[in-house]
């Protein structure tokens, strides 16, 4: 495993676009790509310092409850897989697979255009990563309530 596994990134560029499809007034299935930019990812595994920038990239499909509106504001909960691959220029690419939970708000301008914001993130990870000819394997839980948070825009194609 990757025990005491430590990771100290400093992001510069981030884009996360979903697309999606509106099933109901409740359900919606969508699916986020993203791709950032990392300078000075340094991970630590088994008292070694991968060090390096690199790119990321994100597949994460996902399905979205959202709660019955008060006045212009509707709650949602998403929940999906996710696939992330960490391409390092000096190391091993870093890959994980995992679930993913969060919770959201949306905040309703006009029947087509809402803001969105979402906090938190809770989900198992799977991840491996090459070390010295040695394919080595950590499983983590993961509950981040602060440190991550998001916003954005939601452009309705169809009328509600």
């Amino acid at each position: 495993t990757l025990d005491n596994c430590k990771m100290d990134t400093r992001l510069v560029f981030n884009v996360s676009p979903e697309v999606g499809y509106v099933i109901n007034s409740h359900w919606a299935v969508a699916m986020k790509v993203g791709y950032s930019y990392l300078k000075h990812a340094d991970i630590t595994v088994m008292n070694q310092t991968l060090t390096g920038s690199g790119n990321e990239v994100s597949i994460k499909p996902f399905a979205r409850y959202i709660f019955k509106p008060l006045g212009r504001f509707r709650f949602y909960a998403d929940a999906g897989p996710s696939y992330v691959l960490l391409q390092r220029y000096s190391e091993s690419n870093l890959h994980t697979i995992g679930i993913r939970a969060n919770v959201g708000i949306l905040f309703d301008i006009s029947p087509r255009v809402s803001l969105t914001g979402y906090l938190g993130d809770l989900g198992y990870d799977h991840s491996w990563v090459k070390v010295n000819n040695r394919t080595v394997r950590d499983n983590a839980f993961r509950c981040d309530i602060i440190g991550n948070f998001g916003l954005g825009v939601v452009v309705n194609l169809k009328k509600k």
